[in-house]
Protein backbone atom coordinates (compact mmCIF):
# COMPACT_ATOMS: atom_id res chain seq x y z
CA UNK A 1 0.00 0.00 0.00
CA UNK A 2 1.20 3.54 -0.72
CA UNK A 3 2.90 5.34 2.14
CA UNK A 4 0.67 8.19 3.33
CA UNK A 5 2.16 11.57 2.34
CA UNK A 6 3.70 13.83 4.94
CA UNK A 7 1.33 16.40 6.39
CA UNK A 8 0.44 18.98 3.78
CA UNK A 9 2.06 17.08 0.89
CA UNK A 10 0.42 15.16 -1.92
CA UNK A 11 2.14 12.95 -4.47
CA UNK A 12 0.88 13.65 -7.99
CA UNK A 13 1.47 11.91 -11.30
CA UNK A 14 0.83 13.62 -14.67
CA UNK A 15 1.07 11.42 -17.78
CA UNK A 16 0.03 11.21 -21.42
CA UNK A 17 -1.09 7.63 -21.97
CA UNK A 18 -1.08 7.75 -25.80
CA UNK A 19 -4.36 5.81 -25.89
CA UNK A 20 -2.76 2.83 -24.17
CA UNK A 21 -4.66 2.43 -20.88
CA UNK A 22 -6.05 -1.08 -20.40
CA UNK A 23 -8.31 -0.50 -17.42
CA UNK A 24 -7.74 -3.66 -15.29
CA UNK A 25 -3.93 -3.56 -15.55
CA UNK A 26 -3.87 0.24 -15.19
CA UNK A 27 -5.98 0.08 -12.04
CA UNK A 28 -3.78 -2.63 -10.57
CA UNK A 29 -0.71 -0.46 -11.20
CA UNK A 30 -2.40 2.58 -9.64
CA UNK A 31 -3.33 0.56 -6.55
CA UNK A 32 0.35 -0.26 -6.01
CA UNK A 33 1.62 3.23 -6.82
CA UNK A 34 2.55 5.88 -4.21
CA UNK A 35 0.37 8.60 -5.75
CA UNK A 36 -2.53 10.45 -4.20
CA UNK A 37 -3.70 12.16 -7.42
CA UNK A 38 -3.21 10.91 -10.98
CA UNK A 39 -3.90 13.04 -14.06
CA UNK A 40 -3.73 11.54 -17.54
CA UNK A 41 -4.62 12.35 -21.13
CA UNK A 42 -5.32 10.16 -24.16
CA UNK A 43 -6.62 7.20 -22.20
CA UNK A 44 -8.28 5.66 -25.23
CA UNK A 45 -11.57 5.43 -23.33
CA UNK A 46 -14.53 6.83 -25.26
CA UNK A 47 -16.96 7.53 -22.42
CA UNK A 48 -17.53 10.30 -19.90
CA UNK A 49 -18.26 9.06 -16.40
CA UNK A 50 -17.49 8.94 -12.69
CA UNK A 51 -17.07 5.89 -10.50
CA UNK A 52 -15.22 4.64 -7.44
CA UNK A 53 -13.15 1.59 -6.54
CA UNK A 54 -11.99 0.58 -3.05
CA UNK A 55 -8.87 2.75 -3.53
CA UNK A 56 -9.83 5.44 -6.06
CA UNK A 57 -12.40 7.94 -7.16
CA UNK A 58 -12.20 8.00 -10.98
CA UNK A 59 -13.39 10.94 -13.11
CA UNK A 60 -13.14 10.78 -16.89
CA UNK A 61 -14.13 13.08 -19.74
CA UNK A 62 -14.03 12.33 -23.45
CA UNK A 63 -15.12 13.42 -26.87
CA UNK A 64 -14.54 11.70 -30.19
CA UNK A 65 -10.83 12.55 -30.39
CA UNK A 66 -9.67 13.41 -26.87
CA UNK A 67 -9.89 12.30 -23.26
CA UNK A 68 -8.78 13.39 -19.81
CA UNK A 69 -8.66 11.46 -16.55
CA UNK A 70 -8.34 12.38 -12.87
CA UNK A 71 -8.00 9.77 -10.13
CA UNK A 72 -8.10 10.68 -6.44
CA UNK A 73 -7.23 8.36 -3.56
CA UNK A 74 -10.38 7.27 -1.77
CA UNK A 75 -8.50 7.55 1.54
CA UNK A 76 -7.98 11.26 0.88
CA UNK A 77 -11.61 12.32 0.49
CA UNK A 78 -15.15 10.94 0.17
CA UNK A 79 -16.86 10.90 -3.23
CA UNK A 80 -19.54 13.26 -1.92
CA UNK A 81 -16.84 15.90 -1.36
CA UNK A 82 -15.75 15.92 -5.02
CA UNK A 83 -17.36 17.99 -7.79
CA UNK A 84 -16.54 17.90 -11.49
CA UNK A 85 -17.11 20.19 -14.49
CA UNK A 86 -16.40 19.40 -18.16
CA UNK A 87 -15.55 22.82 -19.59
CA UNK A 88 -14.49 21.39 -22.97
CA UNK A 89 -15.30 17.66 -23.14
CA UNK A 90 -12.12 15.63 -23.44
CA UNK A 91 -9.98 18.80 -23.32
CA UNK A 92 -10.52 20.62 -20.02
CA UNK A 93 -12.01 18.94 -16.97
CA UNK A 94 -12.11 20.56 -13.53
CA UNK A 95 -12.21 18.46 -10.38
CA UNK A 96 -12.71 20.26 -7.07
CA UNK A 97 -11.80 18.54 -3.83
CA UNK A 98 -13.74 20.10 -0.98
CA UNK A 99 -11.02 19.67 1.62
CA UNK A 100 -10.05 21.95 4.54
CA UNK A 101 -8.55 24.06 1.76
CA UNK A 102 -10.37 23.40 -1.52
CA UNK A 103 -8.19 21.93 -4.27
CA UNK A 104 -8.98 22.65 -7.92
CA UNK A 105 -7.46 20.14 -10.32
CA UNK A 106 -7.60 20.81 -14.05
CA UNK A 107 -6.88 18.01 -16.53
CA UNK A 108 -5.94 19.58 -19.87
CA UNK A 109 -5.31 18.21 -23.34
CA UNK A 110 -4.48 20.82 -25.96
CA UNK A 111 -4.89 20.08 -29.67
CA UNK A 112 -1.67 18.73 -31.12
CA UNK A 113 0.16 20.96 -33.56
CA UNK A 114 0.04 19.91 -37.20
CA UNK A 115 1.37 22.43 -39.71
CA UNK A 116 0.38 20.12 -42.58
CA UNK A 117 -3.33 20.62 -42.02
CA UNK A 118 -5.64 23.63 -41.93
CA UNK A 119 -3.51 25.90 -39.73
CA UNK A 120 -6.17 28.60 -39.33
CA UNK A 121 -8.75 26.07 -38.16
CA UNK A 122 -6.25 24.45 -35.81
CA UNK A 123 -5.28 27.82 -34.32
CA UNK A 124 -8.93 28.54 -33.61
CA UNK A 125 -9.34 25.20 -31.84
CA UNK A 126 -6.21 25.76 -29.79
CA UNK A 127 -7.24 29.34 -28.97
CA UNK A 128 -10.54 28.03 -27.61
CA UNK A 129 -8.62 25.84 -25.17
CA UNK A 130 -6.27 28.68 -24.12
CA UNK A 131 -9.21 31.07 -23.65
CA UNK A 132 -11.27 28.57 -21.69
CA UNK A 133 -8.31 27.69 -19.48
CA UNK A 134 -7.63 31.35 -18.75
CA UNK A 135 -11.29 31.87 -17.84
CA UNK A 136 -11.23 28.81 -15.57
CA UNK A 137 -8.18 30.06 -13.71
CA UNK A 138 -9.65 33.55 -13.32
CA UNK A 139 -12.81 32.09 -11.77
CA UNK A 140 -10.95 29.83 -9.35
CA UNK A 141 -11.03 31.34 -5.84
CA UNK A 142 -7.63 32.69 -4.83
CA UNK A 143 -7.64 30.72 -1.58
CA UNK A 144 -7.95 27.39 -3.39
CA UNK A 145 -4.95 25.26 -4.20
CA UNK A 146 -4.65 25.21 -8.02
CA UNK A 147 -3.14 22.27 -9.88
CA UNK A 148 -3.02 22.11 -13.68
CA UNK A 149 -1.95 18.82 -15.19
CA UNK A 150 -1.90 18.39 -18.90
CA UNK A 151 -0.40 17.76 -22.27
CA UNK A 152 -0.26 21.28 -23.68
CA UNK A 153 1.36 20.25 -26.98
CA UNK A 154 3.28 23.52 -26.68
CA UNK A 155 6.79 24.26 -25.40
CA UNK A 156 7.77 26.97 -22.96
CA UNK A 157 10.91 29.09 -23.24
CA UNK A 158 13.09 29.65 -20.19
CA UNK A 159 12.35 32.86 -18.28
CA UNK A 160 14.09 32.24 -14.95
CA UNK A 161 11.03 32.92 -12.81
CA UNK A 162 8.04 30.83 -13.86
CA UNK A 163 9.48 28.52 -16.50
CA UNK A 164 12.64 26.59 -15.78
CA UNK A 165 13.65 24.64 -18.87
CA UNK A 166 16.89 25.61 -20.63
CA UNK A 167 16.66 23.22 -23.55
CA UNK A 168 17.66 25.20 -26.70
CA UNK A 169 15.54 22.95 -28.91
CA UNK A 170 12.44 24.81 -27.73
CA UNK A 171 13.56 27.88 -29.69
CA UNK A 172 12.80 25.92 -32.87
CA UNK A 173 9.25 25.01 -31.90
CA UNK A 174 6.71 25.07 -34.72
CA UNK A 175 3.72 26.23 -32.68
CA UNK A 176 3.14 29.83 -33.71
CA UNK A 177 0.70 30.42 -30.84
CA UNK A 178 3.14 29.31 -28.13
CA UNK A 179 3.31 32.82 -26.62
CA UNK A 180 -0.34 32.41 -25.53
CA UNK A 181 0.75 29.59 -23.25
CA UNK A 182 3.74 31.51 -21.93
CA UNK A 183 1.59 34.57 -21.20
CA UNK A 184 -1.02 32.45 -19.44
CA UNK A 185 1.66 31.03 -17.13
CA UNK A 186 3.20 34.41 -16.39
CA UNK A 187 -0.03 36.40 -15.95
CA UNK A 188 -1.40 33.90 -13.46
CA UNK A 189 1.90 33.49 -11.60
CA UNK A 190 2.00 29.77 -12.29
CA UNK A 191 5.10 27.60 -12.09
CA UNK A 192 5.80 25.13 -14.88
CA UNK A 193 7.01 22.31 -12.66
CA UNK A 194 7.50 19.56 -15.24
CA UNK A 195 9.85 21.70 -17.30
CA UNK A 196 12.41 21.66 -14.50
CA UNK A 197 13.55 18.45 -16.19
CA UNK A 198 16.42 19.42 -18.49
CA UNK A 199 16.04 16.54 -20.91
CA UNK A 200 12.66 16.12 -22.62
CA UNK A 201 10.62 13.14 -21.44
CA UNK A 202 8.85 12.82 -24.81
CA UNK A 203 10.13 13.15 -28.39
CA UNK A 204 7.96 13.31 -31.51
CA UNK A 205 9.77 13.88 -34.77
CA UNK A 206 11.88 17.03 -34.45
CA UNK A 207 9.95 18.41 -31.47
CA UNK A 208 10.09 17.61 -27.77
Amino acid sequence: NPTPPASGHLQVLQWNASRSLHYPSWLAWCDRSPYDIIIAQETGWGMTGEWSTPQWHVLHGADRYASVLVMVRAALISREAISVAHHIPGRIMQVRLHLYRPHDIYAIYQHAWNSGGNVSQLLNKRKRVWTCLRDCISHTPARNLLLLGGDYNTPLDFDGQHIFTKDPKYAKAAQIDRDLFRTLVQDNRLAAIHTRVFHPTFVHGDHN
